[in-house]
């Protein structure tokens, strides 16, 4: 692999950090799982031969020709990792993707986690025949396959949206024929016979008439070249077809990610060209990848919809100390209490002013110090993210009872803005040391968005988001911050809209920040210094300062759709 931009010590420090917390759920992991069978192993360990291999020749690859390819092969095949709902999105947005260069009609998706028998009720659902539950009902979603449904939800939607057929590939259990009979079975044993079934019904688009380009979404060890694009080549060959036109897109591969962290490539190389006919895409990290596996095993995910709440708010705060405590670690500072943190319900809200209602509208995050021995935190949904990023403002002040709320009074417009963005741009920073991979909208990406919202206004998420972006846009085309030149620009806006462009600004500083860090620009002593030691000081002045520093070191122009 070509670059090698030079490790700093941040990045150092912060990959000790990420590869204790991936060792801890590796273990974790093994316990909750128990001792695979020797098939799954033999099946695995030859995954991981042959993509050791592929990996040997791995440069990184545009988007754009990651498309192009895709577009030009007859088959594509996206790795799966069913736990982790940034798998199956990474798809969705290579769907979307394509959509703009293949008419939808002229393509077909496949899916692992529906069987072959379930295909006529699947078709059902497509059609409008059937409702989403009765359709999962019927296809015996939670026994059969039992993975996240919301995982896959948007997939599913966005085929028939858009006229796309779905085809489930998943092998029926009590239709299969004899293990004997399926030539890599006797190889792989169930693993290989779900491998020639799949293949198979892939094949069998490849023979009609006017074949359309198949879309399958399959679990990440069946992409080994020896698995199932071997099987469809050979059941394309039994079948007097030319070797069809494959492409193979692997996703998050632990080895591979370990691999570009060592040479500080982590950061932007997310799309990778291995040999052949192979790819990868980095849509996440191996910690937060492993994570969703051990929340799965545990039962946790089940939190979204379990009556249980007070279970799934232990959990969340659980994670808030684990992060919070890496968090600290890397910058050196004390850790926080969590003993005085409480999580706050929608209906706690309700009796606060108009414009908080509006925030909880748009799923905003709150940090509310009540009073000195208390604290309030609202999050819209609990997620590895959610938590990283609210330990980390708990970090910044936790400890400080002169800590105000957002207040949204005209009065107040100045400083709570300042300190918002301040609190946003620390809170994205620590999140981005747990989870590299999230994303915030760029400028570009702000830019894009309002010209969207004013051809179609009613897309909006939230009714002020077009307000939001557009002062967004206005504040960072300025080459300093300087308080009374931006008071026009903020005095009188409403409270929601500050408090929502705050968000915006900040996590764009954060992403800068974090970057800064992993180029050697800015040491961890320095971050410490500006969010910790100096946290009493004047906000607008350190505002000021902070983006002064990066409005003075233009960048290429980045868009969060770089990546999948």
């Amino acid at each position: 692999m070509e670059g090698d931009p030079g490790v700093t010590r941040a990045r150092k420090e912060l990959q000790l950090l990420q590869r204790s917390i991936y060792a801890s759920l590796q273990k974790e992991a093994a316990s909750l799982l128990g001792r695979t069978p020797v098939g799954i192993r033999n099946y695995e360990r030859t995954y991981r031969r042959e993509l050791e291999r592929l990996e040997k020749k791995a440069k990184p690859i545009s988007m754009a020709r990651l498309v192009s390819r895709a577009r030009d092969a007859d088959v594509l095949l996206i790795g799966d990792y069913h736990t982790y709902g940034q798998s199956q999105r990474a798809a969705l947005r290579l769907l979307r993707e394509l959509t703009l260069k293949i008419p939808p009609r002229d393509m077909v998706l496949g899916v692992e986690c529906i069987a072959s028998q379930h295909q006529h009720s699947l078709d059902q659902w497509l059609r409008g025949q059937i409702s989403e539950s009765q359709f999962l009902r019927a296809v015996q979603y939670d026994e059969a396959w039992g993975f996240p449904w919301e995982n896959y939800r948007g997939l599913f939607h966005f085929a028939r949206d858009h006229g796309m057929e779905i085809v489930a590939l998943n092998r029926p259990r009590d239709l299969l024929p004899p293990l004997a009979a399926i030539p890599n079975a006797k190889r792989a044993g169930d693993l290989g016979a779900r491998d020639e079934w799949a293949a198979g019904l892939v094949v069998d688009e490849l023979l009609r008439p006017r074949a359309r380009k198949m879309i399958a979404i399959y679990g990440e060890y069946h992409l080994s070249p020896s698995h199932m694009p071997a099987s469809i080549r050979e059941i394309a060959r039994r079948n007097g077809l030319r070797p069809p036109e494959l492409l193979v897109l692997h996703q998050n591969r632990d080895e591979l990610f370990w691999k570009l962290a060592a040479k500080g490539l982590e950061q932007h190389a997310s799309l990778i060209a291995l040999e052949g006919n192979h790819l990868c895409v980095f849509s996440g990290t191996p910690w937060t990848k492993l994570q969703s596996l051990v929340n799965w095993i545990r039962g946790d995910l089940a939190r979204f919809v379990d009556e249980d709440e007070g279970d799934a708010e232990e959990e969340f705060l659980q994670w808030m100390r684990i992060y919070g405590n890496g968090v600290s670690r890397f910058f050196q500072i004390p850790d926080a209490n969590y003993s005085t943190l409480h999580l706050a319900k929608w209906e706690d809200l309700q009796g606060g002013p108009r414009w908080w209602k509006r925030l909880l509208q748009a799923q905003e995050r709150f940090y509310l110090r009540e009073d000195e021995t208390s604290v309030l935190v609202y999050v819209a949904s609990f997620s590895e993210n959610a938590a990283a990023e609210v330990a980390s403002v708990h970090l910044l002040h936790h400890d400080n009872p002169r800590k105000r709320p957002f207040r949204g009074t005209r009065s107040s417009a100045m400083d709570d803005f300042a300190a918002s963005v301040l609190d946003h741009a620390f809170g994205f920073l620590g999140s981005l040391l747990i989870n590299p991979r999230r994303k915030c909208d760029f400028p570009a990406d702000h830019e894009a968005r309002v010209r969207e919202l004013r051809r179609n206004p009613k897309q909006a998420l939230f009714a002020h988001e077009l307000a939001s972006r557009k002062l967004f846009l206005t504040l960072i085309a300025r080459r300093r911050f300087e308080r009374k030149a931006l008071e026009k620009n903020l005095v009188g806006i409403a409270p929601e809209t500050l408090f929502t462009t705050s968000r915006f600004l900040g996590h764009w500083l954060g992403s800068r920040l974090h970057e800064s860090l992993l180029h050697g620009e800015r040491t961890t002593e320095q971050v410490r210094l500006f969010f910790f030691e100096r946290r009493r000081a004047d906000a607008w002045l350190r505002l000021e300062e902070l983006f002064g520093e990066f409005a003075s070191k233009p960048r290429k122009k980045q868009s969060k759709r770089d990546s999948l």
